[in-house]
């Protein structure tokens, strides 16, 4: 029968403890491997954190600078496309005006008022559009719509004329109700902040802003043209054919004289658009330099891991294979 002795059982304790530490040390190995993280951050770093707590630091600015950049990028290309919506309006609707006249047909002044009514109502809506719960073109005053209802400032201006009939009056009223610092759109119409111009930080050394607002002489200029038209078909009772067709085009002259000062207003969205871009690419070649550096300190060398890892699992073979030996010995096999 075998004999153990209390030197073989002390042997055996050690092989059973060898074997444990053999198989952690494997098992820690194939997590490396598979992680590709090292397991002893600590020892790989030698103890100083500093190069990697700064690496984690410039990592996490540029998470926060990633979310306001993605926010301000949203919001200019929403309003960019609120624009071109009404600068298409701009451009169909004084196609149309322009072809009126005081020789035009009833019915063709008539549809063409009409559409300049629902088109001011259009326009007003694009102006009062929002980003989430965000509206777009009132400046600071982010929580309210930019213009007061269409048929409200409409109103105002018919209010604003009174008794008047003529297209002479009628049209220097609506323009002075646009223009008028102290009243008419300044008071009524536009409800937003008039203030500064937001802005947005979206790097270390860049702020963004966002000056599109409802307010602007470009924007005004095209409300103007689209309402001078559209008072024709309000006041449509009141107004001789002759007079509407002359509203109809100053509203059509007043459209064309906006497409610069509106089209300006568009390349400033456009520009910050383009340097929200650039700084959202530098932010992308931050972030992978960064993560690069960092993971030279952090990640285990996949090649050394694996080499380890066999080396490991020939000690385990071995390890297994010594102590099936030694489970065997008797006193016949040691004689």
């Amino acid at each position: 029968m075998p004999v153990t002795s209390i030197g073989d059982m002390s042997q055996n304790f050690q092989a059973l403890r060898q074997t444990g530490q053999i198989k952690s040390r494997l098992q820690t190995l194939s997590q490396e491997l598979s992680t590709g993280q090292t397991s002893d951050l600590s020892a790989r770093i030698r103890g100083d954190t500093s190069e990697l707590f700064a690496l984690d630091r410039e990592l996490s600015l540029l998470d926060g600078y990633d979310q306001i950049t993605q926010e301000v990028s949203r919001t200019l290309a929403r309003a960019q496309m609120q624009l071109s919506a009404i600068d298409l309006t701009r451009n169909e609707l004084s196609a149309q005006l322009i072809t009126i006249s005081e020789d035009s047909l009833a019915p063709e002044v008539d549809k063409a008022v009409a559409r300049a009514r629902t088109e001011f109502a259009s326009v007003v809506n694009q102006l009062n559009g929002r980003d989430g719960d965000r509206s777009l073109f009132a400046g600071l005053s982010v929580d309210r719509d930019a213009l007061a209802d269409a048929e409200a400032m409409l109103s105002d201006m018919v209010a604003a004329i009174g008794g008047a009939t003529d297209a002479v009056t009628i049209q220097a009223v609506v323009e002075n109700w646009f223009d008028d610092p102290a009243g008419g759109f300044a008071t009524m119409g536009y409800l937003g902040d008039t203030g500064p111009a937001i802005t947005r930080k979206i790097s270390a050394t860049e702020t963004a802003t966002l000056d599109a607002r409802a307010d602007d002489p470009g924007v005004k200029e095209v409300l103007k043209g689209v309402a001078l038209a559209a008072i024709a078909d309000v006041m449509s009772l009141t107004l001789s054919r002759v007079d509407q067709a002359k509203l109809a085009r100053a509203g059509a002259d007043t459209l064309f004289s906006a497409s610069t000062p509106f089209i300006q207003m568009q390349s400033r969205v456009g520009l910050n658009e383009e340097q929200v871009a650039l700084v959202q690419t530098n932010h992308t070649a931050q972030r992978t330099s960064y993560t690069l550096a960092r993971n030279d300190l952090t990640l285990s060398d996949p090649f050394e891991t694996a080499t380890l890892l066999q080396e490991i699992q020939q000690q385990l073979e071995l390890q297994f294979a010594s102590t099936a030996r030694l489970s065997q010995l008797s006193l016949v096999n040691y004689l």
